[in-house]
């Protein structure tokens, strides 16, 4: 391999740290002063999206993906800063945004398990299903990852070295670009929805 492996490793490192803080400075109640939702992720996940010569270097696109544990959820799931049961809303307004009655597939607040409710009201059946895709879905996400950024990171340095252009010079991280659609689909660019 052409090129620093270690100086590249950095890089990843340092650029999922950076947004790794950003989540949790952009992740605070609506209170004077802000709490914090988020501690430092549970699990890390980082996927190498894709490589492309540019300038005469490759440039890497990543795609991150963290479990975050929110500090307000009770052992029951319950959310303890949610307005019934805090008596005002003081959740950021990611939080506040998620599960819209009317949001169709694709957009900002569309709940899979909402619209079973909205569709096939009483269907038992139907409100199960789409539970369990819900559920399945999000513990493949969280198998997929790891324990440690160090492990997430040296599991993209596995798929670089595999492949045939190994002379990478910097790191373009994909979610970051605020000019880019949110990852969340919510329509909006980056810059406007979670990196604000």
């Amino acid at each position: 391999m052409r090129g620093c492996p270690d100086d590249l490793k950095k890089e990843i490192t340092e650029s999922l740290k950076l947004r790794v803080e950003r989540i949790k400075t952009n992740y605070v109640t609506n209170e004077n002063p802000p709490r914090s939702l988020f501690k430092n992720p549970e699990r890390y996940g980082v996927k190498l999206q894709g490589m492309r010569r540019e300038r005469g270097v490759s440039v890497l696109s990543l795609r991150a993906m963290f479990a975050f544990k929110c500090l307000y959820l009770s052992p029951g799931k319950t959310c303890s800063i949610h307005p019934s049961i805090s008596g005002k809303d003081i959740r950021p307004p990611h939080c506040a945004e998620l599960g819209e009655p009317g949001a169709r597939a694709g957009e900002k607040g569309y709940c899979r398990v909402i619209e079973a409710t909205i569709k096939n009201p009483g269907d038992e059946k139907a409100i199960m299903s789409a539970i369990g895709i819900e559920k399945s879905a999000s513990e493949s996400h969280y198998k997929e990852c790891f324990p440690t950024l160090d492990e997430a990171v040296e599991d993209v340095m596995k798929e670089i070295r595999n492949k045939k252009d190994s002379q990478v010079v910097r790191v373009q991280d994909k979610a970051l670009g605020r000019n880019d659609p949110c990852f969340c689909k919510s329509g909006k660019k980056y810059k406007k929805c979670h990196g604000s």
